[in-house]
């Protein structure tokens, strides 16, 4: 069963965050029950934070000094 649209990709990043409102993460969690599609969905969108400081390590060198 796919049920994965009725969930927008903020509602879901909210989700993975931790800062989702309890209705909606206890409807997220229901779904993932019967929705294979939303869990590939989700491990989609949960970018890690290793990730995202691979993607800036090097810019932070090229920075201008700060005033």
């Amino acid at each position: 069963m796919n049920m994965d649209a009725q969930f927008t990709d903020e509602q879901l990043t909210a989700y993975l965050d931790g800062e989702a409102a309890d209705e909606l993460c206890t409807m997220i969690d229901a779904a993932l029950d019967v929705d294979e599609v939303l869990g590939e969905r989700l491990a989609d969108l949960d970018i890690g934070l290793d990730q995202i400081s691979a993607a800036f390590d090097g810019l932070l060198a090229q920075a201008p000094a700060m005033a």
